[in-house]
């Protein structure tokens, strides 16, 4: 009797503690899913004329709870994130990676990567001139 309710004990808080990881672990993605950082380069990916030739429209994320993996760390000047993307053609992920230098945020990769291996850089996407990511 008294091992099987050590055994409960220990059952019921690995369950506690698994619950507990999981909620933290979407509570951070909502977070990063929120930042302007992720708004602004969807904004981007669908005004691409690249992009949009690529993986057709609407353009969203493919997932209707996307998981947005890597770091946002605006404090610092660090972001370091992927996501999947799709179209009505095809999908692919989009990766950003971008750091601050005093007050000016410096780009160092706003790519998408179809699924079919094809590299599109939107930093060199002719449609998107003027635009900046808003950090």
């Amino acid at each position: 009797m008294w091992a099987s309710r050590r055994t409960v004990r220990y059952v019921g808080l690995g369950i506690a503690l698994a619950i507990w990881a999981a909620g933290t672990a979407l509570a951070f993605n909502h977070q990063r899913l929120s930042s302007s950082v992720v708004t602004s380069t969807v904004f981007f990916v669908r005004h691409s004329d690249k992009a949009v030739e690529a993986l057709g429209q609407p353009i969203a994320f493919e997932n209707g709870w996307p998981w947005i993996s890597g770091t946002i760390n605006q404090l610092k000047g660090q972001v370091d994130i992927s996501f999947r993307i799709k179209g009505s053609k095809g999908s692919g992920t989009v990766f950003v990676k971008s750091f601050r230098t005093g007050h000016h945020w410096n780009d160092q990769e706003l790519a998408l990567r179809l699924d079919n291996g094809q590299v599109i850089d939107l930093r060199t996407d002719h449609s998107l001139v003027g635009a900046s990511l808003a950090h």
